[in-house]
């Protein structure tokens, strides 16, 4: 194996069995506490990553904002919504609630639409 992925499992090798369980039941807190939160409004809107998109030369530079939601269960999907200066894109996440595929798609369409300056229909 390589040293890269050595290192995080002699990490996780590390961690006792009572730490493990006690992290799970802090997952279903902050998952409950999102959902409370996506009760009064459709998703959140956060950075995808930091700054604008990188190179693909350049991988290890990229910085993402999809493990947190991921680790809660949440729904997600990212958009390039804008442009940078450089005419890389710039996305956002949309963050939505647990099983909610649906409507963060529609969600989705209309933000896309709003910046956009475009109409918006859910037919």
């Amino acid at each position: 194996m390589s040293e890269a992925l050595q290192q995080p499992l002699a990490e996780g090798a590390e961690v006792r069995a009572k730490d493990y369980l006690e992290a799970l039941d802090w997952i279903k807190v902050l998952r409950s506490r999102l959902e409370e939160i996506l009760q009064r409004c459709q998703a959140f809107v956060v950075p995808a990553i930091l700054g604008t998109a990188t190179h693909l030369d350049n991988p290890e530079e990229l910085i993402c904002f999809q493990d947190f939601w991921n680790l809660c269960g949440m729904s997600v999907l990212s958009i390039p919504l804008f442009q940078s200066t450089s005419g890389m894109p710039l996305g956002v996440q949309l963050v939505g609630p647990l099983a909610g595929e649906a409507r963060l798609l529609r969600t989705a369409r209309w933000l896309e639409a709003t910046v956009r300056g475009e109409s918006f229909s859910e037919e």
